[in-house]
C-alpha cells in the first residue's frame, strides 16, 4: 500500500516521509488478504498556528472508508496517535467482517 502525502506548512526535510511509511506499513499486517484490494491511502500533514500539528489519514476498504484525524503538539506524537486510531478502526472492521461470515 502506498501513502500519498500532502504537506501544508510542514517541512518535508528530514525523514518525515520514511517515518510515516514505516509506521503505516504495520497496517498491512492486519489486513491479510484484503491488502491487495487497497491500493493507496492519503495522509495530510498540516501545521496550525495555535495547536501544533494536525494529521488526517484516509483510505478505502471494501465497504468502508477509514478516516482518522488527530491534533498533537509534536509531529511525531501526532503520527503515532493517528496510526493507533487507524489501526484500531481497521481491527474493528475486520472483526465485524469475521462475525458476519457464515461458518
Amino acid at each position: 500500500m502506498k501513502w500519498q502525502m500532502t504537506f501544508d506548512r510542514v517541512s518535508k526535510a528530514g525523514d518525515i516521509k520514511e517515518n510515516v511509511d514505516e509506521n503505516f506499513s504495520g497496517l498491512e499486517s492486519f489486513m491479510g488478504r484484503m491488502r491487495s484490494r487497497v491500493e493507496s491511502g492519503f495522509v495530510i500533514l498540516s501545521r496550525g498556528e495555535r495547536w501544533g500539528f494536525k494529521l488526517k489519514t484516509k483510505f478505502r476498504l471494501p465497504g468502508r472508508e477509514v478516516v482518522a484525524e488527530v491534533k498533537g503538539k509534536t509531529l511525531l506524537s501526532a503520527i503515532d496517535e493517528v496510526y493507533e486510531r487507524t489501526s484500531r478502526e481497521v481491527k474493528n472492521y475486520l472483526e465485524r467482517i469475521k462475525e458476519k461470515r457464515p461458518r
